[in-house]
């Protein structure tokens, strides 16, 4: 019988907890029993959970997050693990899927312009409603920015707290405001 299988629960959580970022990517699991690789997903998991919170500068496919929540519902982890994956998610989807309102008074601002100077503006508008790029703007494009830039902005912020409020679950228990009578 190989040392790891006989590893008491404690012994193994304390030996999973000093493993870093590329021990975890080579971890395999699959030389443990049953009961402890339930336990060994679970600290992995909960170990990325804390390590994209500490770089928030790495992002998460989608593909990850939903992973990551497909398997907790499975592995039935503690209320605080999920809700920590859930403010992740909120997270997450708050900075995915770049994509901004284009206003009809946006487009109205610019139909008097043609041409090389119209596409400009729609660049410039482009740019930073989808990748929040600002570049040094000249001329009625600066000047079409000044106007779009303050709402561009208030509508990102807005759409971020409905996705982050929405992650919350809803109304509390008891709460009257949605019976139907």
């Amino acid at each position: 019988m190989s040392e790891k299988k006989e590893l008491t629960e404690n012994q193994l959580i304390k030996k999973l907890r000093n493993l870093d970022y590329d021990a975890w990517n080579s971890f395999d699991s699959s030389q443990y029993p049953k009961e402890q690789q339930d336990i060994i997903h679970k600290e992995k998991n909960a170990f990325f959970v804390k390590w994209y919170k500490e770089h928030p500068d790495v992002k998460k496919t989608e593909n990850q997050t939903q992973n990551d929540i497909s398997t907790l519902d499975t592995q039935s982890p503690s209320a605080q693990y999920i809700a920590a994956l859930k403010a992740q998610r909120a997270e997450y989807m708050a900075n995915r899927d770049p994509a901004f309102i284009m206003y009809d008074s946006f487009y109205k601002a610019l139909e008097d312009i043609h041409g090389e100077d119209f596409e400009n503006h729609i660049r410039a508008l482009c740019e930073f409603g989808l990748y929040k790029k600002k570049s040094e703007y000249e001329g009625s494009v600066k000047m079409f920015m000044k106007m779009a830039i303050p709402q561009l902005e208030a509508n990102e912020d807005k759409r971020r707290k409905a996705i982050i409020n929405g992650s919350k679950g809803g109304a509390p228990k008891g709460n009257k405001n949605a019976l139907k009578y």
